[in-house]
C-alpha cells in the first residue's frame, strides 16, 4: 500500500491478517489511526508508516505486537510520544522517528524497550533531553540525536547503555559535556559531534 493517497485506515481493516509479516503505508496521506488498529497482526515484524501525515500517535496504537521488530516512524508531524504506547514491543530492534516534531520526551517513554538495538531522532528539533531518557535501552547498540537543537546533555544519559556502540550528535548546539558522561561506554568506536559549538 505504500506510495497511494491513503489518508484514514478503517477500524478492522487488516485483522484477520495474522499471518502478515510486513505491512507497508508509506508515502501516503494518512492523518491518524485508530487505537489498537494493528492488534490483530500477531506476526507482524515489520511496519513502515514513513512520510505520512500523521500528528499524534494513541497510547495503545501497537498494543499485541510482540512480534514487531522494525518501526519506522519518520517524516510525519509527530509532536509527542504518550508514555506506554512501546510497552507490547517487547521483540523492537529498530525505532526510527526521524524528521518530526519531537522537540522533548519524557524520561520514561520508551520503558520495555530493552531489546532495542537502534534508536534514531534525527530532525526533530530536539532542545531538551531529559535525565534517564535511555535508561531503559540496556541493549541499545546505536543512537541518533544528530541534527537537532540540544545544547546540553545530563551527566548521567548514557550510564545504562553500555553495549553502546555508536552515537551520532553531529549538527546540535553543544558547548561542553560533562568528563564522566560516557564513563560506562567503553565499547564504544563511532562518536560523531562534529559541527556542534564546542569551545
Amino acid at each position: 500500500l505504500r506510495d497511494n493517497q491513503l489518508t484514514e485506515l478503517p477500524s478492522g481493516l487488516f485483522a484477520t491478517l495474522t499471518n502478515l509479516q510486513s505491512l507497508d503505508l508509506a508515502t501516503n496521506q494518512i492523518l491518524s489511526i485508530p487505537p489498537g488498529f494493528f492488534a490483530g497482526l500477531t506476526s507482524l515484524s515489520e511496519l513502515k508508516l514513513t512520510a505520512n501525515s500523521i500528528s499524534a500517535l494513541h497510547v495503545d496504537l501497537f498494543v499485541d505486537q510482540g512480534s514487531l521488530e522494525n518501526l519506522q516512524l519518520s517524516r510525519n508531524n509527530i509532536s509527542a510520544l504518550p508514555v506506554g504506547i512501546f510497552r507490547d514491543l517487547s521483540s523492537l530492534k529498530v525505532l526510527s522517528a526521524r524528521d518530526n516534531l519531537l522537540t522533548t520526551l519524557p524520561s520514561n517513554v520508551f520503558g520495555g524497550l530493552d531489546t532495542l538495538e537502534r534508536l534514531f531522532l534525527t530532525r526533530n528539533g530536539m532542545t531538551h533531553v531529559a535525565p534517564g531518557l535511555f535508561d531503559a535501552l540496556t541493549g541499545i547498540l546505536e543512537i541518533g540525536l544528530d541534527d537537532n537543537q540540544l545544547t546540553r546533555l545530563p551527566p548521567n544519559l548514557f550510564d545504562n547503555n553500555v553495549n553502546i556502540n555508536g552515537l551520532f550528535m553531529e549538527k546540535n548546539q553543544l558547548t561542553r559535556l560533562d568528563p564522566l558522561i560516557f564513563s560506562n561506554n567503553d565499547v564504544m568506536e563511532y562518536l560523531y559531534m562534529d559541527q556542534n559549538s564546542f569551545t
